[in-house]
């Protein structure tokens, strides 16, 4: 099983849509702009694949169709 495979059965979510965010410039204040929106459609193996190899930035909506989690995330910064 590819890694990619076994990442989008780790954090399976949503099928209707998945986060995506595009990494720009650092900006004066040495913070990296980013541009971060959610995709109508379905997250799948190739698209996991081009996060991995570190071309596009993806994130697994938590809660399903049926209302439920499969996978909880924390970002805490400091």
């Amino acid at each position: 099983m590819s890694d990619a495979k076994r990442l989008l059965a780790a954090f399976e979510g949503s099928r209707a849509a998945y986060g995506t965010t595009v990494v720009g410039r650092v900006g004066r204040n040495g913070k990296t702009e980013s541009n971060s929106r959610v995709v109508h459609g379905q997250l799948d193996e190739e698209k996991i694949q081009a996060h991995i190899d570190g071309e596009l930035g993806v994130g697994s909506i938590p809660i399903n169709s049926e209302n439920v989690c499969k996978f909880g995330a924390l970002d805490i910064d400091t």
